[in-house]
């Protein structure tokens, strides 16, 4: 794991405990996957996952749900309309 990945899942962990929302990647890292293997649980390429990852206002209702499913969080805890 790169130290970029531990500094994200440091400050998301903070995040989460403060109640405030987790973005996709905040969610994805503090779940232990790494980008392929989120777009291999979804169905789709790696790119278009990044795509998503890096807009997440196009992630689809049922997208979403299955990432939420993954990550084991619900709607309330990931900020899906954020663009970073």
């Amino acid at each position: 794991m790169r130290q970029t990945d531990i500094q994200s899942i440091i400050k998301a962990s903070e995040k989460k405990q403060s109640g405030e929302k987790l973005t996709v990647k905040e969610a994805r890292l503090m779940a232990g996957y790494r980008g392929k293997e989120m777009a291999k649980i979804l169905k789709m390429t790696y790119q278009t996952y990044k795509r998503r990852e890096n807009d997440p206002s196009t992630i689809t209702m049922g997208e979403a749900e299955a990432f939420l499913g993954a990550v084991g969080l619900d709607f309330n805890d990931v900020d899906f309309l954020v663009n970073m």
